[in-house]
């Protein structure tokens, strides 16, 4: 168990320094008076309409469909005529100053010229290039407006479980710090018992062993609050830098948990 225990801590200690590109040999702990509270706001439908307006990933599913709507519009109108219109003003004015030819009397002179113009581009039947990109482009929205609606169920599927484990977490969190406390005093009665011998060595060792299980699942059920509340607020789309700050203001810096990897 110490062995698998051991690994366990090496392999979340390669993920820190994935992410932060540092190495380490300790790292802080919670504060004990670190809050462990329900979310706000509490009602799980609240963070399901915050998920569904804020959520990156469904916002991107969103434009996707709507960019492949736009695309097979664009496609269908490949089929319809098109109108083209212009129009074009010209104006030119000569000075009769040393002008020569057609005007002997050296008069001044202006022109101006108008035109309207309209055409009529009508396509024609190419071998069914223009229906086949039409079909696909249909067959493209149908895929972006099922990957819209899948998710949108998966976002809302994962806000409820984070929120139903978060206020799960809550009681679990409470509990065990009841566990902490009925299990130093089982420890402490055990000991009472083993001066004076009416318990042995035997009844000593598991009741420090509980009392250790009981620490584990303690910070255990802690960690996991703290993580499930990450995931709550990433997936509403609402997890911010202040979220993280918040959390490592928490931190113990006084004290280091050093491990051995």
């Amino acid at each position: 168990a110490k062995l698998l225990a051991q690994g366990q801590v090496g392999i979340a200690v390669q993920a820190v320094e994935v992410l932060t590109g540092k190495a380490y040999t300790a790292l802080s702990p919670l504060q004990v008076a670190f809050p462990v509270t329900a979310p706000i706001p509490e009602s799980r439908q609240d963070w399901v309409d915050l998920a569904l307006k804020n959520n990156l990933q469904l916002k991107g599913a969103v434009g996707r469909a709507k960019a492949a709507g736009y695309n097979y519009k664009a496609k269908a109108a490949a089929h319809l005529p098109t109108v083209y219109g212009s129009l074009s003003y010209e104006k030119a004015n000569s000075d009769g100053d040393g002008f020569t030819g057609p005007n002997p009397y050296n008069l001044d002179s202006d022109a101006t010229t108008k035109a309207a113009a309209i055409s009529l581009k009508v396509p024609i039947f190419t071998g069914g290039y223009t229906s086949a990109n039409r079909r696909q482009a249909l067959q493209q929205q149908y895929v972006a407006e099922e990957g819209k609606l899948q998710a949108e169920r998966d976002i809302v599927q994962a806000t409820r479980s984070n929120h139903l484990s978060v206020m799960t977490g809550v009681a679990g969190v409470k509990a065990r710090q009841q566990s902490i406390v009925s299990s130093q005093s089982a420890l402490d009665a055990t000991k009472a018992g083993y001066d004076v011998g009416t318990r042995d060595l035997v009844d000593l060792l598991r009741a420090q062993q509980n009392l250790f299980r009981a620490q584990r699942d303690y910070f255990d059920s802690l960690y996991a609050y703290v993580l499930g509340s990450l995931r709550l607020k990433q997936a509403a789309g609402v997890l911010s830098e202040k979220d993280v700050e918040a959390l490592d203001s928490w931190l113990d810096k006084n004290t280091l948990v050093k491990f051995d990897i």
